[in-house]
C-alpha cells in the first residue's frame, strides 16, 4: 500500500488476474469489505477501473506470492487459508497489528496510502498524476488529505534550482 497507493479494500480485494508481471502493472477493479457483518466484493469507492506501474521489485514480490498457488486468474492474492477474500479486521488483528507490534511504529493501513502520494510527489510526479494512482475523484483531495512535504523537502529543491541557475 505504500508503493501502489491502494486502500485496503482494494488490496484485499486483488486477483491474479490484476497483475500484468511483464508490464509491472496492476489494475485495480474491486475492492473488498464488509456489509452488516457479509464480506461483499464490488466496485472501488470511486467506482473507477485503474492501472497503476508498480516499482519492479514490488511486482516480483506479488508474483513470488502467487507462484505456489493455482494459476486461476481469480486467485486472490491476499487470501485467508482457505484461498478467499480476508475480512479487513481479520487481516487487522492477524496481520497488521503483529506487523505494528513488531516494528513499533504506530501507524494506520490508511496511513501508507498518504506515504505513497508523498513519496510519488517527492519523485517528481504532478498533483493529476498522484491523484489518478491514488483513485482519487478531485485533485483537492489528493493535497489536502494525502500529500505531505518530506522533511529536508525544501533544501533538496533549493540544490535543484542552484543546478537550474548555473545552467542558464
Amino acid at each position: 500500500m505504500a508503493y501502489g497507493g491502494l486502500r485496503i479494500g482494494e488490496a484485499l480485494a486483488l486477483r491474479r488476474s490484476n497483475l500484468d508481471r511483464v508490464g509491472h502493472t496492476l489494475t485495480i477493479r474491486e475492492s473488498a469489505g464488509e456489509v452488516h457483518g457479509r464480506l461483499v466484493v464490488g466496485p472501488t469507492k470511486t467506482y473507477a477501473v485503474r492501472t497503476i506501474t508498480l516499482p519492479t521489485s514490488l511486482s516480483a514480490e506479488l508474483a513470488l506470492r502467487l507462484a505456489h498457488r493455482p494459476g486461476d486468474p481469480d486467485t486472490v492474492i491476499f487470501a485467508n487459508k482457505h484461498g478467499n477474500h480476508r475480512r479487513y479486521r481479520i487481516w487487522m488483528r492477524d496481520s497488521w497489528a503483529k506487523a505494528i507490534q513488531e516494528t513499533k511504529v504506530a501507524a494506520t493501513p490508511h496511513d501508507l496510502r498518504s506515504t505513497c502520494a508523498s513519496l510519488l510527489i517527492d519523485a517528481g510526479a504532478s498533483v493529476e498524476d498522484v491523484q489518478q494512482h491514488l483513485g482519487h475523484s478531485s485533485v483537492i483531495t489528493t493535497m489536502t488529505i494525502y500529500a505531505k512535504i518530506r522533511p529536508g523537502r525544501s533544501a533538496d529543491l533549493a540544490s535543484k534550482l542552484d543546478h537550474l541557475i548555473a545552467e542558464s
